[in-house]
């Protein structure tokens, strides 16, 4: 399992910003310039991505 951390800007969509083990804190702080975030825990199982779910999200 990974853990994902990603930042939506208007112009380029959504930009993976840190891939991570799944270990250590999936909250957000403090949002970049208002910008809408998200932490992803995500599987990737035999070349294949086998599920992802959304963990944390800076906006509803």
């Amino acid at each position: 399992m990974a853990v994902v951390y990603a930042t939506y800007y208007d112009a380029d969509g959504w930009v993976v910003r840190r891939v991570m083990c799944d270990c250590g804190s999936h909250t957000i702080g403090l949002p970049t310039d208002g910008a809408d975030e998200v932490i992803v825990e995500a599987v990737y199982w035999r070349g294949r991505l086998a599920g992802a779910k959304t963990v944390c999200r800076s906006r509803p």
